[in-house]
């Protein structure tokens, strides 16, 4: 990634110390709660010391975002440019996933039935006007709420 790209997404994310807080308060609750509980529930003792390890530091991160929220700043940088990679990258994937099983066959099965004009954009030089004849005259209350 270009350094002008990188200093110009990290002069956008919003840093202030109720952010750094809120940030410390969910690391604190996924790391010192949630993965030490998931790592116990596997019931491997091996790994009941990561599970330790990771706990520890939500409870660094807590301490950290109550008494000094401001050195959770570069962490905090660095975890929200790794959202914004991984944000880029996933929409990618979905839409190439959406376009390429869903527009792309809806494509197919038009031109196969020959539905390919829906909309009536295609010119036809034998035609003599594209004016479309109403059956029925509009209200003048009808232009008033016209959604």
């Amino acid at each position: 990634m270009p350094k002008k790209v990188l200093t110009s997404l990290i002069s956008e994310i919003a840093v202030s110390r109720r952010i750094l807080r809120q940030f410390a308060w969910v690391m604190t609750v996924m790391l010192g709660l949630v993965v030490p509980l998931v790592i116990i529930w596997i019931n491997d003792w091996e790994i009941v010391r990561a599970a330790v390890i990771v706990g520890a530091v939500g409870v660094v991160f807590l301490l950290a975002g109550l008494l000094v929220p401001m050195w959770l700043r570069p962490v905090y940088i660095v975890w929200m440019l790794l959202a914004l990679v991984l944000g880029t990258v996933v929409t990618r994937i979905i839409i190439t996933i959406v376009f390429y099983f869903m527009i792309t066959p809806i494509g197919w099965i038009r031109r196969t039935f020959g539905t390919t004009d829906t909309l009536g954009l295609r010119i036809d030089p034998h035609r003599e006007s594209y004016w479309i004849e109403r059956k029925e005259p509009s209200r003048a209350d009808q232009m008033k709420k016209q959604y």
